[in-house]
């Protein structure tokens, strides 16, 4: 970690040098099971997924920016890949539940500040559940303390409360509901800088599906989830023309046969050239 450098900032640099926009879904949880139904093996088979998760990072670090780790349970495997993802240069991204705020701000465990591998997290939120407003905005306090980003995912089939929300991450938003999250922002204030260039918010935005493209301005950096690659031309309207502002989160199916190192470096690279050529051609880039 560079220090006096916050999340964001990392980030853009890592697609910078990379040329790299995605963000691979690793699923422990989906690679054990894959692992126990080819190998019938009743137990946890921790190792053979430690050492599986090592070769898949150590493959998708050359080609891509970040890699997002989820598991119902963060316990010592999870932490030893993310450990490994952090150290090939990755960009390490968690996910949590609302309903664990509570305990992450009483015992201040690994995702927030102490913790150097995580570099953002995801939180879903429950909009219709206003008993949390506190537990978020205390939590969003100790990531931009701890110069880490975060992403809000929002539940769907909560379009008003939605709207109301994402808005407050928008540069067309009056300044009143914003002054208070420009104490979440990155170091530098949301605007552009000297040469031009528009920075962005520590606090960004995970979308679930297309209709909510269109809440979002192109200063808010999101995070693309579900994403589906025969609608890649919207897709592309989020970057900017210095081809920043979003990160794509891909999942890269399990293979368990003996060339699946081979076939994983082929998606990945496919995927990332179809992603950069389409965002070069939206923007009229030459490489």
């Amino acid at each position: 970690m560079i220090a006096g450098v916050n999340a964001m900032e990392r980030l853009g640099s890592i697609i910078t040098n990379k040329n790299s926009r995605i963000c691979a879904d690793f699923d422990i949880d989906a690679a054990k099971k894959s692992f126990q139904e080819k190998f019938y093996i009743e137990n946890e088979c921790n190792e053979i997924v430690y050492e599986y998760a090592v070769s898949y990072l150590q493959i998708i670090a050359e080609i891509i920016s970040a890699v997002k780790i989820t598991s119902k349970e963060r316990n010592s495997l999870y932490w030893r890949i993310a450990e490994v993802a952090k150290k090939l240069g990755l960009f390490v991204i968690c996910e949590i539940e609302q309903e664990e705020l509570g305990y992450i701000l009483e015992n201040t465990t690994k995702i927030v500040a102490e913790n150097r591998i995580i570099d953002a997290v995801i939180i879903n939120i429950d909009l219709e559940d206003n008993n949390n407003d506190q537990k978020i905005f205390q939590f969003l306090g100790l990531l931009k303390k701890a110069k880490k980003a975060v992403f809000i995912k929002v539940k769907e089939g909560q379009e008003k409360p939605k709207r109301r929300w994402w808005e407050l991450f928008s540069k067309k938003k009056e300044k009143t509901p914003r002054q208070h999250f420009s104490n979440l922002q990155s170091v530098e204030p949301i605007g552009h800088d000297e040469i031009g260039r528009p920075t962005y918010l520590m606090v960004g935005v995970a979308i679930l599906k297309q209709e909510d493209y269109d809440f979002l301005s192109t200063y808010t950096f999101s995070l693309i989830c579900n994403y589906e690659e025969e609608k890649i031309d919207k897709v592309v309207s989020l970057f900017d023309g210095d081809r920043q502002g979003a990160l794509v989160v891909i999942n890269f199916a399990y293979n368990t046969q003996e060339d699946w190192k081979e076939e994983l470096l082929k998606e990945v690279t496919q995927k990332n050239e179809r992603l950069n050529n389409a965002i070069n051609e939206f923007y009229g880039i030459e490489d």
